[in-house]
């Protein structure tokens, strides 16, 4: 879906407001959310795949709540510290949260989309194919 000239406007000042890890937060869950009712397709975003796979790597499927609640779930509290890991270099955390979660070949598979990932997420825009309005209505 294509967003907007208005959707691109909310987005950008909703982004605009937001903390860091609050833009994070917001990406996560609605790409999560996304996700669940619609399955990746190989041309989506690295962090699009990424967040497709994991379900498959940990063992079982992931839970993302909905952008107005003030809760985290557990996997998105998880997935903030992985991508903060990621772009703060601290190879420790991110090898324990990584290696916590699923088994070394897996974690191996997945690494370079992890950081791909992480990377992106200084654009949410990029990340994200439908509105604020779809998001928070899902």
């Amino acid at each position: 879906m294509v967003l907007s000239v208005e959707d691109l406007f909310i987005s950008d000042y909703i982004c605009q407001e937001m903390k860091n890890e609050a833009k994070t937060l917001f990406v996560i869950r609605t790409l999560g959310r996304q996700l669940c009712l619609h399955p990746v397709r190989h041309d989506e975003s690295p962090l699009a795949v990424f967040m497709a796979r994991l379900p498959q790597a940990i063992g079982r499927r992931m839970v993302f709540f909905r952008l107005c609640d003030g809760e985290r779930s557990f996997d998105e509290t998880w997935l903030l510290n992985l991508f903060d890991a990621i772009m703060s270099a601290d190879a420790e955390r991110y090898t324990f949260a990584m290696r916590s979660r699923m088994s070394r070949a897996q974690a191996g598979a997945l690494h370079v989309l992890a950081c791909q990932a992480a990377s992106r997420l200084d654009s949410p825009l990029r990340e994200l194919s439908l509105s604020p309005k779809q998001a928070i209505a899902s």
